[in-house]
């Protein structure tokens, strides 16, 4: 089989230690999995491809011989790169067809098309259908216009949109989503989509503008069967059992989203698999009714909850559209916690309209919940895409840039007090490294799995007191975090000079800090690993 389709991803390159060939940390971009799963059901052969934003003069290098499409995910933060390595694809093969795809086209496919003539099609949707069309419709050497869900380039010059494609209705239909990315990079657990589609409506997500198109949620799932189907091949294939489920809301299956999810559970309960979940919710769906449905959920393996909360403080949450209130996120924290699940959240501490007010609340927010030692979640700041509504109020105020468009970055406005961007500068520089609070999340995770599987084993007290230190350096951490933050904020609106904020942050030291404690996070981390490796063993002799 031919491969007709070579799907391309461009990643950042995380640091100067990692080797050209090594992609660390790189997710598996499971739509792209998808696609080539889809191809490849239809008796099309496809390839998947890593490419670091720094090797872009390779991309000619990954175009198989007989190629027809060279797809492109293309991605806010990557986009520049994307268009640079689309043009040398298309220079030195130009019979190959140039697409563009991935949430972030979505309302600038035209505009795309019409400033990048080398570019030949943009799909806004979902592409597994698309795809499928595309190459059966150029290997007869026809019109794209019959491919639905497609806004393409056609050979006069003229850019045509092609009729609405419905979304895939039945997911259970679609075949299990490639995973060569996953062969590719060094990860330690699996993306799994069980859902698509979301209830919220936050202003700075573009899923709500795919929403207004219907005028309301709309929300597809695949059966509890066909996930956990999934799940238990993976682990038969790599042996690999934690998985990272991408739903934007776990429980946000059609009108009974949480009956639906617990069905998920009791398929791993009853078929006795033992895994390791992170899962997605919101705040406003933990009440004091969820205890058993959590309960349930530890047992079947959800070692992690992450939440939407974004701020700490009434003004931001309207900002962003949030249904939850600050009350809602302090109560889905606690009773997260009383299950003995551990709770992480999304944060968005800083925002154009931003001021003194909101941040501090923001700060006495982070540190009351427990959460505060990860500094990163101090350093979190409002990303724009291209469709969210919050763009749109952006643009009406004036404070993004002049032409500002599809290559625009996450975090390219102004500030209404440019104080405040001062301010945060200041707190950016004081740790400039990727954040910590991945690690210490997995690490979160293997503590559960520790007091799930271990309480039996010498291994156990050795690695509780381990932890202990790690908890009480934790609190300390929490409280100068806290300290510099409120510091830093109370100095600027007190006059301080921009020379006098930075003499004080250097003082602190934050990043020296911050060495020390992910340099412990990882050796725990290989401790706990080396430990179920061990565990892993003892269960297949026995």
């Amino acid at each position: 089989m031919d491969n007709l389709v070579d799907l391309i991803v461009i990643v950042k390159h995380p640091t100067d230690i990692v080797k050209d060939n090594e992609y660390i940390g790189v997710n598996e971009y499971i739509g792209v999995g998808y696609i080539k799963s889809a191809l490849e059901s239809n008796r099309i052969g496809a390839n998947i491809h890593l490419l670091y934003d720094h090797q872009l003069e390779k991309a000619i290098d990954l175009i198989s011989k007989n190629c027809l499409i060279a797809g492109f995910s293309f991605y806010i933060d990557i986009a520049k790169d994307v268009i640079k390595a689309a043009k040398l694809v298309k220079d030195k093969f130009p019979q190959v067809h140039i697409n563009l795809g991935g949430p972030q086209v979505l309302g600038s496919e035209e505009e795309i098309l019409a400033d990048n003539p080398f570019i030949d099609s943009v799909v806004p949707g979902e592409g597994e259908e698309v795809y499928v069309d595309m190459v059966r419709l150029l290997q007869k050497g026809q019109s794209l216009l019959s491919c639905r869900g497609l806004v393409y380039r056609e050979e006069n010059g003229a850019i045509k949109k092609t009729q609405p494609r419905p979304y895939v209705k039945k997911l259970d239909s679609l075949p299990f989503p490639s995973r060569d990315v996953y062969e590719k990079a060094h990860q330690d657990f699996f993306l799994i989509s069980g859902n698509r589609g979301c209830m919220g409506w936050c202003a700075f997500c573009e899923e709500a503008s795919k929403k207004r198109s219907f005028g309301k949620p709309h929300i597809r799932s695949r059966s509890a069967k066909n996930i956990v189907d999934e799940m238990e091949y993976l682990i038969g294939k790599y042996g690999l059992k934690k998985f990272r489920f991408t739903d934007a809301t776990f429980e946000d299956r059609a009108e009974d989203g949480v009956d639906k999810a617990s069905e998920i559970f009791d398929e791993i309960i009853n078929r006795g698999l033992d895994v390791h979940m992170h899962i997605f919710s919101r705040s406003e769906l933990i009440t004091e009714k969820s205890r058993e449905y959590l309960k349930k959920a530890y047992q079947a393996g959800v070692e992690c909850i992450y939440i939407g909360i974004e701020a700490g403080n009434p003004k931001d949450l309207s900002l962003y559209n949030k249904n939850a209130t600050v009350e809602d996120s302090k109560r889905a924290l606690r009773i997260i916690r009383e299950c003995g699940i551990h709770p992480t959240f999304g944060f968005i501490n800083f925002n154009p309209y931003s001021d003194y007010e909101t941040l501090l609340t923001n700060a006495d927010f982070l540190y009351t919940s427990g959460l505060g030692h990860i500094f990163y979640l101090y350093q979190t700041q409002l990303e724009i895409l291209t469709q969210s509504s919050i763009r749109q109020r952006l643009l009406k105020d004036g404070l993004l840039p002049e032409g500002s468009n599809y290559l625009t970055g996450y975090h390219d406005y102004q500030y209404v007090n440019p104080r405040v961007k001062e301010v945060k500068d200041i707190i950016f520089s004081a740790y400039k490294k990727p954040p910590t609070n991945f690690m210490e999340t997995t690490l979160a995770m293997d503590r559960i799995w520790v007091n799930k599987h271990l309480q039996n084993f010498s291994e156990y007290k050795n690695l509780e007191k381990l932890f202990a230190e790690l908890d009480e350096i934790n609190r300390w951490d929490n409280e100068t975090n806290f300290l510099f933050f409120k510091t830093c904020i109370e100095m600027s609106r007190n006059g301080a000079t921009t020379e006098q904020l930075e003499q004080y942050s250097a003082s602190v030291q934050i990043d020296k800090t911050y060495d020390d404690i992910a340099s412990l996070y990882m050796k725990l981390s290989v401790r706990v690993k080396k430990i179920r490796l061990q565990q892993n063993l003892r269960n297949q002799r026995a």
